[in-house]
């Protein structure tokens, strides 16, 4: 089981995006896997970017976006984002995909594509994404941790406890980074680190690593 490196949560506010206002629940995803198309501002765990997204609005809303005009690429990105809600990866990774021809220099496009690629079983794909968007910007926390999700996939222990070394280093908070390195420590037998490792994903709100503590 891989935990991907992303958190949602909810807000309630009127947002104006593209001469368009609506009111209603806009889905934060903080990643993502699953933040706007904006470089990072900060040292953070996830995405962090700004992120008004689907505002009362479905897929065919932005299909019809997408008719009028086909090289708006934060259109394709919302798109494949409720995709990914649904399960479809392959059309999500399509949207992707076709956001990254219109803008190549977006790395968050790449983690999400990344993102799509880990949930399919495509740790290869998954790996060449996050590593593009760790080029684009060195210091994605969460582009290091989802790589290392990859990376414990393949069973290339080493590897992930890298990135997710990597991912802590640039936000020490990093519940997922830190279970994410104790499974790698575990499966290496490094058992004194792995506890060490679950004991502080626990402390820092990982549910996951609080059980693997009582056993």
């Amino acid at each position: 089981m891989v935990i991907l490196c992303n958190e949602t949560r909810l807000i309630r506010r009127r947002t104006r995006k593209r001469g368009i206002m609506k009111k209603g629940w806009i889905a934060i995803l903080l990643i993502s896997a699953m933040g706007s198309c904006k470089a990072p501002t900060g040292v953070v765990p996830t995405d962090h970017e700004t992120e008004a997204v689907y505002v009362d609005m479905d897929i065919r809303d932005y299909s019809r976006i997408i008719e009028k005009n086909p090289r708006h690429a934060e259109a394709y990105v919302y798109r494949a984002m409720l995709y990914v809600r649904q399960g479809d990866y392959d059309r999500a990774i399509q949207d992707f995909t076709a956001a990254i021809e219109i803008d190549p220099k977006v790395g968050s496009t790449y983690s999400k594509r990344g993102a799509a690629h880990l949930e399919k079983g495509d740790n290869e794909e998954a790996i060449r994404d996050f590593t593009k968007a760790i080029e684009l910007y060195p210091h994605f926390a969460q582009a290091y941790c989802n790589r290392g999700n990859a990376y414990l996939r393949k069973a290339n222990y080493t590897q992930a406890i890298q990135d997710f070394t990597a991912a802590i280093q640039i936000y020490p908070e990093y519940a997922k980074a830190y279970y994410g390195r104790a499974r790698a420590y575990r499966s290496k037998r490094l058992i004194n680190l792995a506890a060490e490792d679950f004991r502080q994903a626990c402390e820092l709100g990982a549910k996951d690593a609080c059980g693997a503590l009582d056993r």
